[in-house]
């Protein structure tokens, strides 16, 4: 593993946990995916793959009847270190600068993700009675482009 076992999220009072322990990983087919302690296969793009793992967090809170947290902590964006996104959110730009399309579909990619989740919470009648704090911190200047 990638980080000491006191520093594991299920050691510091996550009851679950599906994500990645480095400070980031591959945009597709990651080899360092875990959930909760055990390596699990990568799907393709991380990012969808990490926002249909909120989505059944999301549905199995639904089930609880009792308060919870959803901790999602997306690797995109991140220049200079992006992969493309998928077509389906690369296709939606064409400024003349691949760096920018590049990113611009990165962030299209996270957009989407939290739309998503915002949808099903609102679908499962959890939306009006739920919290969201969205912060990003990942980008750099892109050198003009």
């Amino acid at each position: 593993m990638f980080s000491a076992e006191e520093w594991q999220p299920q050691n510091r009072g996550f009851d679950y946990f599906m994500g990645f322990h480095a400070a980031g990983t591959a945009y597709y087919n990651s080899p360092s995916l875990f959930k909760n302690r055990e390596r699990v296969p990568a799907k393709g793009y991380i990012s969808d793959q990490l926002t249909d793992e909120a989505i059944g967090v999301v549905d199995r809170a639904k089930t609880l009847d009792q308060p919870f947290m959803l901790y999602l902590a997306y690797n995109a964006p991140h220049l200079p270190n992006d992969n493309p996104a998928p077509e389906q959110y690369q296709k939606q730009f064409n400024t003349g600068s691949q760096t920018a399309d590049n990113y611009y579909a990165s962030v299209y990619s996270v957009d989407q993700g939290v739309k998503r989740i915002l949808e099903q919470l609102k679908k499962n009648g959890q939306y009006d009675n739920t919290i969201i704090l969205f912060t990003s911190d990942n980008c750099c200047k892109t050198n003009g482009e």
